[in-house]
């Protein structure tokens, strides 16, 4: 009888740390990466280009010291086809783009390394709220798509030093 109630208190204290475990678990509804180094006002050329092509709006451009932090707005898109297999009605998507110093080289050229974050709520059936999600594979690809068109204007801009 005492190996019983030893085996079941060990079994409830294993289920009690594995169910508060799952409940903080990181639901990864962002798409991060970086796509590349460049100086700010490549940066700010860049953006400008790709957001329009893609159809987002710029929300803020802020400078903070040698830093560069750039949102979109809420963009509304229809659900991908595998967003819809689990039950996504509505989704909305912005995109982020922070920098960072990475090399100073003379006074007026700095150059900056450059984070994509795609971030990505949704909304389901008979919920008015939104909530972060994880990536679909479709949708994942769409902000890659998104992240490559930076880092081929990235690699193959020409700078004047």
């Amino acid at each position: 009888m005492f190996k019983f109630l030893k085996y079941c208190s060990i079994l409830l204290v294993i289920w009690s740390c594995a169910g508060t475990s799952s409940g903080t678990k990181n639901i990864k509804s962002n798409y991060t990466v970086n796509v590349g180094v460049a100086t700010l006002d490549d940066i700010q050329k860049i953006y400008t280009k790709v957001f329009t092509k893609y159809l987002y709006q710029l929300e803020r451009e802020e400078e903070f010291g040698s830093r560069l932090y750039v949102e979109t707005q809420w963009k509304d898109r229809k659900p991908f086809e595998d967003e819809k297999a689990a039950g996504v009605v509505a989704v909305r998507s912005r995109i982020i783009l922070q920098t960072r110093p990475r090399i100073k080289s003379g006074v007026s050229y700095n150059l900056h390394q450059v984070q994509f974050i795609a971030e990505n709520l949704v909304k389901y059936h008979l919920d008015e709220n939104w909530h972060p999600a994880p990536l679909t594979k479709m949708c994942r690809d769409y902000f890659k798509k998104i992240a490559n068109d930076f880092k081929l204007d990235l690699t193959s801009i020409v700078r004047e030093y």
